[in-house]
């Protein structure tokens, strides 16, 4: 947050364009001196791996539960999916040969187009008859058709992004 934030006050209104970290590192050494390049360089370094660990963790707890398997790490199947996604992550990475701020803007548009699908699901779930005197009231209702609209507004201005970071991804 804090890289944001600096490089955010530091270039406003320069309209230098941060594409990669090495633009990031430039646009704060005013800032951090000669220390910005292994600052970015170790922040992008935490955040991806905790990324990478976080993201594959989930999917193997979230397939896991779907199919009904145990979701404790000590679990054979647990690893092997989570070692599954880990891998698969990191060979498209390496077998696309593109940089990792491309696969990143294309990640997050593609989050950002799944989201209002995400949320729309998770109403309806919230709202099913076997749940009982725990389904959504009015107030979490409107809370929920809110959160869709804003996603969808959300996913409505991404998708050119999504469409434009795809096709530099694919075609170079």
């Amino acid at each position: 947050m804090s890289i944001l934030v600096c490089a955010a006050a530091n270039i406003y209104g320069t309209g230098i364009e941060v594409t990669n970290g090495k633009d990031m590192a430039v646009a704060l050494s005013p800032v951090l001196g000669s220390w910005a390049t292994w600052l970015i360089g170790l922040g992008l370094l935490a955040a991806g791996f905790s990324s990478a660990i976080t993201a594959s963790f989930s999917a193997a707890y979230a397939v896991n539960g779907v199919l009904g398997w145990q979701k404790s790490l000590k679990d054979v199947q647990f690893k092997v999916i989570w070692i599954i996604v880990l891998v698969a992550g990191c060979s498209m990475a390496i077998l696309l040969g593109k940089s990792p701020t491309e696969l990143i803007l294309v990640a997050q548009a593609a989050n950002a187009i799944l989201l209002p699908i995400m949320a729309f699901f998770v109403l309806y779930c919230a709202n099913g008859k076997d749940l009982g005197k725990w389904r959504n009231h009015v107030f979490a209702n409107v809370a929920g058709v809110v959160i869709i609209v804003i996603t969808l507004f959300m996913c409505y201005r991404n998708m050119s992004s999504f469409l434009s970071s795809l096709q530099t991804l694919i075609g170079g």
